[in-house]
């Protein structure tokens, strides 16, 4: 499922509503208004604002929670877009401890099998980073061409992208690091 929203706009936009909620509430207490209608209402208007707020507190902390998952569809997209390369050398890595970061990789090891390619896969990264980084050697290197269009592909379904520089590789070699989710 997609949202216009991820997790932390959820959770900004509850916590605006139940404050909106708690100030409505205050109102009806220190306000003078209407008592047939207005203190009702506001009321009532206070009292949806703090259910909501808390319904979509907990949808966002649901979402944060939920394990970070390429689709079927995903996979083929990222498969072609790693066709378009097929001079880069791929090296997947993850650490081993985390199952989801670990279920991630091999998805992305598949998708880069899928495009043509042979990765090498590693799970025994000792410091994972935080989301998905796509190292290159440098920004001249022919693996750099690469590195926007498999950006986009993964993170269609938000999937935290960073890219970075590593001297120690080779021009055409592309290293994916799939760490614990952010």
């Amino acid at each position: 499922m997609s949202s216009f929203f991820g997790p932390t706009q959820l959770m900004d936009l509850a916590r605006v509503l139940a404050i909106v909620g708690v100030v409505g509430w205050v109102c009806v207490f220190i306000c003078h208004l209407d008592r047939r209608f207005g203190q009702r209402a506001l009321a009532v208007l206070s009292t949806v604002l703090l259910v909501g707020g808390a319904a979509m507190a907990w949808q966002a902390d649901r979402l944060h929670r939920a394990d970070r998952e390429l689709s079927a569809e995903q996979q083929a997209a990222l498969g072609q877009v790693i066709a378009r390369f097929p001079d880069i050398r791929f090296i997947v890595m993850t650490q081993g401890q985390d199952k989801e970061a670990a279920a991630l990789a091999r998805k992305v090891v598949e998708a880069v099998k899928a495009g043509g390619a042979t990765p090498e896969f590693h799970e025994q990264l000792a410091a994972p980073p935080k989301g998905v980084v796509l190292g290159i050697r440098d920004k001249a290197a022919p693996a750099a061409r690469a590195t926007d269009a498999i950006g986009r592909a993964v993170m269609v379904d938000r999937i935290a992208i960073a890219s970075d520089l590593v001297p120690e590789l080779d021009g055409n070699t592309m290293r994916i690091l799939v760490g614990q989710k952010p």
